[in-house]
């Protein structure tokens, strides 16, 4: 790819998300521009097996400058998740398979950090928040992984945004709404680039 790129990336159906606001915002944003950079969206599997394989795949497609990485959890707003952890639990994936391990990289550090500019990024009309927990399923997985896996790729992180009304989960947000807190989000990171 000639300009630089932001490889947006959200998790397809699972669970009582069939519409997974975080699959919808990676296909919205991709081939959007901000500031002259390109926005590549892609899905990710809700699988331990497939996920980062997904990932991995679409950052040598992209050869991104930053990796900005959307999950659904029923929380209000937006929750940027300062770091991945080295744990997973036992939960079924879309599949039903479940990790074969508790530790996501066996002897690998017990945490790796973020690697997004937070305080210049912007939620838009959503508020913003900090998290220290991603959690123990795909979410942390793939943050994980990526914090470890990606070093061409400078900025890198994962952003938890709230589910959409048709979820029946708490703190359901409008998709009009998610787009534009989505939008805010990759055209402040594609000024980080």
């Amino acid at each position: 790819m000639s300009r630089p790129t932001l490889l947006v990336t959200g998790f397809t159906a699972f669970a009582e998300h069939a519409d997974n606001p975080a699959a919808r915002l990676a296909q919205d944003l991709d081939g959007a521009v901000f500031d002259g950079v390109t926005v590549v969206g892609r899905t990710l599997p809700v699988t331990w097996d497939g996920a980062f394989d997904t990932l991995a795949a679409a950052v040598e497609f992209a050869r991104p400058g930053a990796l900005l990485m959307f999950g659904v959890a029923a929380r209000p707003g937006l929750w940027f998740e300062t770091l991945g952890r080295n744990v997973q639990g036992d939960r079924a994936d879309a599949r039903g398979c479940r990790p074969a391990r508790a530790e996501i990289e066996p002897g690998g550090p017990p945490a790796r950090l973020s690697r997004l500019p937070w305080s210049r990024l912007s939620g838009g009309p959503l508020p913003t928040q900090y998290s220290h927990d991603a959690g123990d399923y795909l979410c942390n997985h793939v943050l994980y992984r990526a914090l470890g896996a990606f070093d061409r790729v400078p900025l890198r992180g994962f952003v938890h945004i709230p589910p959409l009304p048709d979820s029946g989960a708490p703190f359901a947000e409008p998709p009009e709404r998610l787009l534009a807190a989505g939008r805010a989000l990759a055209g402040s990171l594609a000024r980080a680039i």
